[in-house]
């Protein structure tokens, strides 16, 4: 997936490894979260330079089911969190689905034994809601 940088924030108040990247993809602008491997990775971070990456949302918060179908959306909550609505294309397994939405985006369901929603709730064709952390990494 292409991502084109717009802004860079190093949490340098938290360690050197972690930020957020505000972008352009798919003609949607968004802001994820990052952790890079090396703090020389922020290097690459550079305004309108145009990254391969892979996107995901990492579940933290609950996932609604919608009887009938709703428009695709990406509604940012805070920062790099995110409630978004999409019909699921595909179920990798029990942790992982594609939701499409305004772009097809995986979703991390982030599973535990304390979490309500299990992804064997779901199926392909079902529209839901999931809130979660927009996270970025390089390809």
């Amino acid at each position: 997936m292409k991502f084109k940088v717009q802004k860079t924030e190093q949490w340098t108040h938290i360690n050197e490894y972690e930020g957020q990247l505000d972008g352009i993809v798919e003609k949607e602008t968004i802001c994820a979260h990052l952790l890079v491997n090396e703090p020389a990775d922020w290097a690459r971070c550079t305004t309108d330079t145009v990254l391969d990456v892979e996107l995901w949302l990492e579940r933290t918060g609950n996932i609604e089911k919608f009887d009938t179908a709703t428009e695709a959306t990406l509604q940012q909550l805070d920062a790099s969190s995110y409630a978004i609505t999409g019909i699921v294309s595909e179920i990798v397994d029990e942790e992982e689905m594609i939701l499409n939405t305004v772009f097809p985006l995986r979703i991390d369901m982030d599973s535990t034994e304390h979490t309500t929603a299990k992804i064997a709730t779901f199926a392909v064709g079902d529209c839901i809601q999931v809130i979660g952390q927009l996270k970025i990494d390089f390809e």
